[in-house]
């Protein structure tokens, strides 16, 4: 491959295990069949102290910026690091949040907010 920093060469390596150079390919994905299947994320509200259900990341789209498919890689970095969001939110799959906690619905934090937008927005 030429390139404007040189040429590379891409080479095989033909004494790897079959299964290894074979993986990328055969490798089955954690979430393969679920495309367009809504993912349920849970929502915590370190102000208020509440734990909020959203039926779908484009509901919690709607909620923040008032538009849904911003892209699901948005949530990514708030969902596996940890990082709460607008000194605030807090995001988790269901599996990961944590245990006995109480979860209201969307519809009941809308109603103690006053709107359904994030506050600020």
């Amino acid at each position: 491959m030429k390139t404007s920093k040189g040429t590379f060469f891409f080479v095989r390596n033909q004494e790897a295990p079959m299964e290894n150079r074979e993986s990328a390919v055969t490798t089955t994905k954690p979430f393969k069949g679920s495309a367009g299947k809504c993912s349920t994320i849970i929502l915590h509200d370190t102000v208020l102290n509440l734990n909020v259900e959203f039926k779908s990341k484009n509901k919690v789209g709607l909620f923040l910026w008032g538009m849904p498919k911003v892209g699901g890689g948005v949530f990514d970095r708030y969902l596996h690091n940890g990082i709460i969001y607008q000194n605030r939110l807090k995001f988790y799959f269901p599996d990961t949040a944590p245990k006995d906690i109480s979860i209201i619905s969307s519809d009941k934090y809308f109603d103690i907010l006053g709107s359904s937008r994030f506050p600020g927005k």
